[in-house]
Parts: C-alpha cells; structure tokens; sequence
C-alpha cells in the first residue's frame, strides 16, 4: 500500500498464491484499489475509488471478488446485496470485477447532544466469469444516506436506486462518536413486499 498527497490518495495492490492441495493446480487471487478523499474527510467531503479484483481457475468461491452493501466483500454496490440469508448470492460476483465509487458527506453538525449528517453517493461494478449467465451489465446505484447519533445510539439510514430499497441500521456508539465512513454503507437493506 502506498499513500501519496499528503496521504489523501491510497494505492493498494495484493496478489497470493497458493499451492493446489494434492493434485490440484495453484491458484491465485489478487486485487488493485485507488481510493482517493479529499482533505479533513472527516468533517466532510468527497470520497472516490477504483478497483479491480479477481481469481484465477480453480479458485475457491471464497476468494472471488464481489460488490454489495459492506457485509461480505469490502466494494460498494449499495443497492444489489451480495448476501442472501447468509449464502454469497448477488449479481455481482464473478471471478473477475471492476468496480467504480463516489460519495460526497456533507459536514456532520451538532445540535446540542445531537450530530447529523448526510452523504450521497454513486456506486457501479462490472463482474464476468459470474455463477450465473454470463454477459452481467454494469450494475450502477444511487442514492443518499443521513445518521444521527446522540450521546450512545446512532442511526444511519437512506435510500438507493436501482432497487428501491430502504437501508436503515441502529449502532451503539460511545458518546461523541460519528461515522467515519459513510453514512449509508453498511446499513441493512430491507426489500417493501412484492405487490399482489
């Protein structure tokens, strides 16, 4: 990992190889990440990043690169959860992905014991060689996030497209705490019924 402009800018590449158990052939997995912030983040501004990850043949399942909410694998795709009931099952995993993000937070605010904030953010990932059919579209959500927190309970919650899911989730924090990431990246996403 490398961290230039005044540590604003981060560099991250990681590859691994392993050796085949019995007669099996090695295996790699590897990935490249920019991300990028703009200064004094945490009293708001600008988040960017880019990446690319992937698995060679004969990879497990379990190093193949994914996009979702925050839950299973580190990219965003905040709309399009990987999980489903616990069971790696989104659209995009795939053993090669791409993957793009930018978030703009808005400067937390205290009211009395109360902090605020907002942040609002475009997420997209591309993944091929998936489980399911082949020829996966770009997958791009929107949407915008606030929280609150006060003295040892916060709240973040908001809303994404494609999708139209709400994402809401309650956090204990120690008193004075604020997110430091966004306000809307790991919430839980909780789908309205389908209509009859």
């Amino acid at each position: 990992m490398a961290r230039l402009a005044r540590d604003r800018l981060e560099l991250t590449a990681e590859m691994a190889n392993w050796a085949g158990s019995g007669s099996g052939s090695p295996f790699q997995a590897g990935r490249l990440l920019l991300r990028w912030e703009s200064s004094e983040i945490r009293r708001g501004g600008w988040l960017a990043g880019l990446g690319v990850a992937g698995a060679s043949p004969g990879a497990p399942l379990a190093l193949w690169p994914g996009a979702g909410t925050g839950h299973a694998r580190t990219p965003l795709l905040r709309a399009h959860p990987l999980l489903d009931g616990g069971v790696l099952d989104g659209p995009a995993f795939g053993r090669r992905l791409i993957h793009v993000g930018i978030e703009r937070q808005g400067r937390p605010r205290s009211v009395g014991p109360v902090r605020l904030g907002w942040a609002v953010f475009v997420d997209g990932a591309k993944p091929w060689d998936t489980l399911g059919p082949n020829g996966v579209p770009w997958l791009v959500d929107g949407g915008w996030g606030c929280a609150w927190a006060a003295w040892a309970a916060g709240v973040n919650c908001g809303w994404t497209w494609p999708g139209a899911s709400w994402m809401g989730s309650r956090r204990c924090r120690w008193p004075g705490e604020f997110a430091e990431s966004s306000v809307a990246d790991r919430g839980v996403t909780v789908r309205p019924p389908p209509l009859a």
